[in-house]
């Protein structure tokens, strides 16, 4: 579950929907610094992003 209480993934959906041809990559047991709580998820999030 993502726990992110700056931005909660409502927030983030709506961001998500109003940006064209954005993605939405929700990141379990991760908050605002996901970079360093889920490293690998972080990673593979970012790469696939780039490799699209």
């Amino acid at each position: 579950m993502a726990r992110n209480l700056g931005t909660p993934v409502a927030m983030s959906e709506t961001m998500h929907n109003g940006i064209k041809d954005s993605r939405l990559c929700i990141l379990d047991d991760a908050s605002h610094v996901s970079v360093i709580e889920q490293p690998i998820a972080f990673l593979n999030a970012v790469t696939g992003f780039l490799n699209a």
